[in-house]
């Protein structure tokens, strides 16, 4: 190689290592600006000397603020589980656990006396693990029914953000027949708008469907942290939108390792019977058909589904790096048969494969800096042939 093509060569490696830590700050930049994944914990606290608040979480969250002269306290940071704890004199003498703030929300948690610095070894550690989320939140206009990962456990629930969403008020699901996301799932309706009319976050990053507005990208259903459905009073960073607001926090990993497996399958053998449909009365002979005669062969539809999910998560680097990685693979299969105007046989294969990443790092105790990558995609196989209703 030459030398003028050797500097050429230098020069452009050095562009692009300046310009990899540009588009990676627009990218965080651009992350930020929703808030869409943090949380406020504040509450009042008996003044006393040599007061502060401590708040620590499984990933590597540890941060102290003091209490100010009028016995309040409040900090914001990311949504997770964390451990609030009263200090006196550098010794915790309250503690409340199990302490989880809702995305752009707040939950209270007060402390009562304790006694003054004298008696604060006496008291030892008062330890409460309790749910702290309240059921309605008077800090803000918004109008938002938050669903944990703890609840999805417990709740018998639909796999998808649209069948999560019908827990909150005024939401129903859209015509199938009409409307159906990006992948093929259901779309809401809220309050009666139109189901083109909703906005779809993850991590605070809108994956609205571009093409038509009809649905959004969803996680892994056990990647939830937490969703979010705004029916209305919202901020304007959720803009764009005059139905509804599906917001999803994904989770992260911590300092303790998790895995494992799951299998769900649905055999068509457990399905009830199908029931055929037939004309019944006489308006039926102006189509050429008399009252009994068969309409639509149900009985030849079956179908079958399966869903795989596995996740790991764990520390790179014990209270400063960590990682998340699931994968989610929802397939379906079977045969539909159309009416007697459409004498056609269906078969179908339907696959919704999803990968979900996430990379938190503690840059310090003020900074955390987060890498979010969903993977999600709907593959259809389907075969159609004749078929004769009059042999079936």
């Amino acid at each position: 190689m030459s030398s003028k093509g050797a500097s050429k060569l230098r020069r452009n490696r050095s562009i692009k290592r300046k310009i990899l830590p540009l588009a990676i700050g627009l990218v965080f930049a651009g992350t930020a600006w929703g808030q869409a994944t943090n949380g406020t914990i504040y509450g009042t606290v008996p003044v006393a000397p040599n007061e502060s608040i401590q708040v620590t979480g499984g990933s590597g969250f540890n941060q102290t603020v003091a209490v100010g002269e009028n016995g309040r306290y409040s900090i914001t940071l990311p949504v997770g589980t964390y451990t609030v704890s009263l200090m006196q004199h550098g010794e915790v003498v309250q503690s409340r656990s199990g302490v989880t703030p809702a995305a752009a929300g707040a939950v209270v948690v007060n402390f009562t006396s304790s006694g003054n610095a004298a008696n604060a070894v006496d008291l030892s550690t008062v330890s409460v693990s309790a749910n702290s989320i309240p059921p309605i939140d008077v800090t803000t206009t918004n109008q938002v029914t938050t669903v944990t990962a703890r609840e999805l456990r417990q709740l018998p629930l639909g796999r998808t953000a649209a069948d999560i969403a019908m827990l909150a008020p005024g939401v129903n699901m859209g015509s199938p027949q009409l409307n159906a996301g990006p992948l093929g799932e259901g779309v809401n309706v809220f309050g009666g708008a139109s189901t083109a009319e909703n906005a779809y976050y993850i991590d605070g990053m809108n994956v609205t469907s571009a093409l038509n507005a009809q649905g959004g990208l969803s996680l892994p259903y056990g990647a939830i942290q937490q969703q979010q459905t705004f029916i209305s009073g919202y901020g304007a960073k959720y803009g764009r939108s005059i139905g509804g607001v599906i917001n999803q926090i994904g989770k992260s990993g911590t300092n303790e390792w998790h895995f494992g497996v799951r299998a769900q399958f649905d055999p068509s053998s457990w399905a009830a019977d199908k029931r055929n449909y037939y004309y019944q009365n006489t308006l039926s002979k102006l189509e050429g058909q008399r009252p009994g005669d068969i309409q639509h062969y149900y009985k030849a539809n079956h179908g079958q589904s399966r869903v795989y999910d596995a996740y790991v998560s764990g520390p790179l680097i014990r209270d400063r790096l960590f990682f998340l990685l699931a994968a989610e693979k929802n397939e379906s299969q079977g045969k539909n048969v159309g009416n007697v105007y459409d004498p056609h046989a269906y078969n179908y294969k339907v696959q919704r494969p999803k990968i979900y990443a996430k990379i938190n790092w503690n840059i310090n105790n003020r900074n955390i800096l987060t890498l979010t990558g969903l993977q999600t995609s709907r593959k259809e196989w389907d075969s159609i042939y004749d078929f004769d209703y009059d042999t079936f």
